[in-house]
């Protein structure tokens, strides 16, 4: 058995490469991947995006100097678009991340009065829709749904960005197989890395990535908040701040939980390893890693 599918990883022709590609606001990080006896990254590259260009720079809203959160993602689509002619990347199985710039989040109490799957999608647009007004009525809404009774991780992102992820990919005759939020493989490594440690089931998350901050809390298991903002010079001050408010927002003692922080770029953010009277572990990781672990897909949007 084992030899025939050694023979089939190297000789059927439809396994193809994967290419994994991180969409951010600044740059895009692109890595082929063989698929074989086991994953190699054989081609790796950033390419930095040009924030005044896009598709169509008349039709883009601009709050002060910058892009308002519906449009924020034009110019690395645009940056996509250019890229993906190039055949490096072509004849692949594509898997996209997409930042948490894009992306926005929630908590989903439990509701057992949810009849079925329409009662259910309503619930979760209205949840979204407390959270983030009008806005939340043009994104495409993923639920991650916890076990019976617990609380639920959703996500969603503009219908706009999904299409125009789908349209750079059709029009360079290239297929996707996944896109999901970065936050999922910053989920998945620090679940790990709590299975690993046999860490307390109750604690703090911090995601960063270049101009942005995730902030989660995790009580017995169970998600009781996900914030994202925006990163600001003091991150140490910043996290210390927003903890507190969590704390007392949620009404949860938490304020000395442990940390596990999780971060896109190495190196970047090393104030956060050593907050004062704090416990906190860091998992750096980079989207290209060969043997990541695949990611849940209740909260893919392909």
């Amino acid at each position: 058995m084992s030899l025939r599918w050694f023979k089939f990883l190297r000789l059927n022709p439809a396994v193809r490469d994967e290419l994994r590609i991180f969409i951010q606001p600044h740059q895009l990080v692109l890595s082929r991947i063989k698929r074989r006896l086991t994953k190699e990254v054989v081609v790796k590259q950033i390419i930095p995006v040009n924030s005044t260009l896009t598709d169509s720079n008349a039709g883009s809203k601009i709050v002060g100097n910058q892009y308002s959160y519906d449009d924020i993602w034009q110019p690395a689509i645009y940056t996509l678009r250019q890229t993906l002619h190039n055949t490096q990347w072509q004849n692949t199985d594509a898997h996209i991340a997409l930042s948490s710039h894009f992306c926005r989040y929630a908590v989903i109490p439990w509701n057992e009065n949810l009849a079925n799957a329409a009662e259910r999608q309503a619930y979760l647009h209205h949840c979204f829709a407390i959270a983030y007004g009008e806005p939340a009525k043009l994104w495409d809404i993923r639920l991650n749904p916890g076990g019976y009774g617990q609380t639920s991780l959703a996500s969603g992102i503009s219908t706009a960005l999904l299409g125009a992820v789908q349209a750079a990919f059709q029009d360079a005759h290239m297929s996707i197989k996944y896109i999901y939020p970065h936050l999922m493989i910053a989920m998945n490594e620090l679940r790990q890395d709590i299975s690993r440690k046999a860490a307390n089931d109750s604690f703090w998350i911090v995601t960063l990535e270049q101009g942005r901050l995730c902030l989660g809390l995790i009580e017995n298991n169970q998600w009781r908040s996900l914030k994202s903002h925006a990163t600001e010079d003091d991150l140490s001050v910043q996290l210390e701040a927003l903890i507190q408010r969590e704390t007392i927002m949620t009404g949860i003692d938490a304020i000395h939980w442990p940390i596990l922080a999780y971060w896109v770029e190495s190196g970047e953010f090393d104030t956060i390893s050593s907050l004062p009277g704090r416990k906190i572990s860091t998992v750096p990781l980079h989207h290209s890693q060969a043997d990541r672990k695949p990611i849940p897909s209740i909260l893919r949007w392909v």
